[in-house]
């Protein structure tokens, strides 16, 4: 199930559009609908599939996706 949606920017890197209600990434309060995506688990997302994406958040059920965002201008690295 796709628990977290993106979609890719102009400039190449996504921006999370979409949290499943009650999923792991809605719950934790961790991920905000708007923030970009600039890593999952150390692998740089620009440029990459949207598809790939949601494969590399998806994860294996009750693992651990370590992500890096920018949130307003300002990039933090969060672990859910």
């Amino acid at each position: 199930m796709d628990w977290v949606r993106t979609v890719r920017l102009n400039d190449g890197s996504h921006g999370v559009i979409r949290l499943t209600r009650g999923s792991p990434s809605a719950t934790s309060g961790d991920l905000q609908i708007g923030e970009e995506l600039t890593y999952v688990d150390d692998i740089e997302v620009s440029n990459l599939l949207t598809k790939s994406i949601e494969i590399l958040l998806s994860g294996l059920p009750d693992s651990n996706v370590r992500l890096h965002m920018i949130i307003l201008e300002e990039q933090v690295e969060m672990s859910s």
